[in-house]
C-alpha cells in the first residue's frame, strides 16, 4: 500500500469529523428548535415560521441560519424558510442569510458523502438512478449541477449527497452550488418580502 492510498482513511475520516462539527454547532439547535415546536411539518405555513422566527428576537439569524443547514441534509422544504427568511429579514439580508446558509449546508451534506462513502449513501437513490447519474456526472457533471440547482426537479438534500458520490472536485462543486442556488433563492425571499404570501 502506498503512502497516499494509507492517507485516505485518514483523510476521509477528518473530513466526517470536520462535517459532524459543524453540523453539531450550526443545526442542532434548529433541529431542537423544529422538535420543540413542531416546525416544518406538512401542514405549516411560511408565515407560522416567519411569526415563530420574529418572537426569537436574538436567536432569530442563528435558528434561520440552521434551519437551512437541516434543509440541505433533510428531506425538511427549504423552499418554507427561504420565504420566512424574506418576511422576517427582507430581500437584501434575507438573501444573504439564505443563501450563505444553503451553500453551508450543501458542503457539509458533500463532505460527508465523500467521507461516508457510496455504501452509507446508496440508499438515497435506486440502482437505476444511480447509473443515469454516474453517467451524466461523468461527462457533464458541472452543467448538471447548475440545472439541478436552477431548476429544482430533484430535491435539495439529495442532490447534495449525490454530487458527493460523483467524479466533481470540490472548488467546482462550490463556485457552480454558490451560482446556481442565486435564481431560486431570490424568487423564494421575493415571495416572502414583497408578496407576503404562502405557497405551501
Amino acid at each position: 500500500m502506498t503512502e497516499p492510498d494509507r492517507q485516505a482513511p485518514t483523510n476521509n475520516l477528518a473530513k466526517a469529523w470536520t462535517g459532524g462539527a459543524l453540523l453539531l454547532f450550526l443545526a442542532v439547535p434548529a433541529l431542537i428548535w423544529v422538535l420543540a415546536h413542531n416546525s416544518l411539518s406538512p401542514d405549516m405555513k411560511a408565515d407560522d415560521i416567519a411569526g415563530q422566527i420574529r418572537a426569537l428576537q436574538g436567536w432569530a439569524i442563528a435558528i434561520s441560519l440552521g434551519l437551512m443547514i437541516l434543509c440541505a441534509l433533510s428531506p425538511l422544504p427549504a423552499e418554507l424558510v427561504a420565504i420566512a427568511n424574506g418576511m422576517v429579514y427582507g430581500m437584501g439580508y434575507g438573501f444573504a442569510l439564505t443563501w450563505a446558509s444553503a451553500l453551508i449546508g450543501a458542503i457539509i451534506a458533500f463532505a460527508l458523502a465523500r467521507a461516508l462513502g457510496r455504501p452509507a449513501i446508496a440508499a438515497l437513490l435506486s440502482p437505476e438512478n444511480s447509473r443515469k447519474f454516474e453517467a451524466i456526472t461523468a461527462k457533464r457533471g458541472a452543467a448538471a449541477l447548475f440545472i439541478g440547482r436552477s431548476i429544482p426537479l430533484v430535491p435539495y438534500f439529495l442532490l447534495n449527497f449525490a454530487f458527493g458520490l460523483s467524479p466533481l472536485r470540490w472548488w467546482t462543486y462550490i463556485w457552480v452550488s454558490a451560482l446556481g442556488m442565486i435564481p431560486m433563492t431570490i424568487l423564494m425571499v421575493l415571495l416572502g418580502n414583497h408578496l407576503n404570501v404562502t405557497l405551501f
